[in-house]
Order: structure tokens, then C-alpha cells, then sequence
């Protein structure tokens, strides 16, 4: 790399996330030495959201990836499928506040995918206090599979809850 260029640069530019940079090169923090060499690769994702099947599947535009189990489920009661909506927003969010990558406790904190239509989020469900509370709108997936979308899933990537 040459000096300078800042990840979220590096992947804006090159379609991919921060997240994605970081794991692929065993990364802990924003740090980029002149002359490191990174992985880099365009992720263009599509996901959707079916829950009668309890899963959260992941396109390669049209090639099957991956699926997630859904382990909980609370949408605000007038959302019907089929919605197409895009991810809007990654947030990461530690104790009381939100963080960016370039904090120590971003590895460690909670994150979710927030959506275009309200109500719709993709988060980690597990006993956690604020991930945990059932009152809290979004499908819920395990905190290991939350991880890998949020690194997986850029801002703007299609969503789309389906029958």
C-alpha cells in the first residue's frame, strides 16, 4: 500500500468493507505500513430474508453463498413479505456508545445491520442485555454469524424479505 490510504478508502474504492480487510489479513487495527500488501476482494452480496424457512441466505448476485439460521424473529406487525429494501447502515455499539473501526473495542463490540424499512435489522440474538432484549425489532442470527455478515454485507447491498 502506499502511504497514506486510509481502509475505509481502500474499500470504498475496491467494493469490499473494512471488516473484510481486516479479517482477511489478520488485522486489530487500522494500521497500514507503507509497502504492506493486503488482501483485497469486491463483495456484491444480496441477501434474503425467509422466515417460514428460518434463514437468512446470502447471494453472490445470483449464485447461492451461504445461509444463517435465524434463532428469533420481531418484526413490527404491518411488515408483510415480499420488501425489497438495501442495507442503510452498520453500526457497532459498545456499553453505551457507537464506535468506528478504528477503536480498541471494535472487535469486541455488538453490531447489527439496520435496513431501509424500519423494523428490519439484522442483529445478534443471544442473552446479551441489549441484543437480548426480545422486544427489540430484527431477525436474529448467532453472534459468530452476525460477525461474518457484518463483514461480509456492504452499505447498500439489497435485502429482501421474501415468502
Amino acid at each position: 500500500m502506499n502511504g497514506g490510504v486510509a481502509l475505509v478508502t481502500i474499500a470504498r474504492r475496491n467494493e469490499t468493507t473494512i471488516d473484510y480487510i481486516m479479517r482477511a489479513n489478520g488485522k486489530t487495527t487500522a494500521l497500514i505500513y507503507p509497502d504492506e500488501e493486503l488482501v483485497v476482494y469486491p463483495l456484491e452480496f444480496r441477501v434474503e430474508i425467509d422466515l417460514d424457512k428460518e434463514l437468512v441466505t446470502v447471494f453472490d448476485e445470483e449464485l447461492y453463498f451461504k445461509e444463517y439460521k435465524i434463532i428469533g424473529a420481531n418484526l413490527p406487525p404491518e411488515m408483510r413479505a415480499p420488501i425489497s429494501t438495501t442495507i442503510q447502515e452498520k453500526v457497532a455499539w459498545f456499553g453505551d456508545r457507537p464506535l468506528n473501526f478504528t477503536d480498541a473495542n471494535y472487535m469486541n463490540c455488538s453490531k447489527w445491520i439496520r435496513t431501509g424499512k424500519i423494523g428490519l435489522f439484522i442483529r445478534k440474538g443471544d442473552s446479551e442485555k441489549a441484543d437480548g432484549d426480545e422486544s427489540a425489532f430484527g431477525v436474529k442470527v448467532s453472534k459468530a454469524d452476525m460477525e461474518e455478515l457484518f463483514t461480509i454485507l456492504r452499505t447498500g447491498a439489497k435485502v429482501s424479505l421474501v415468502k
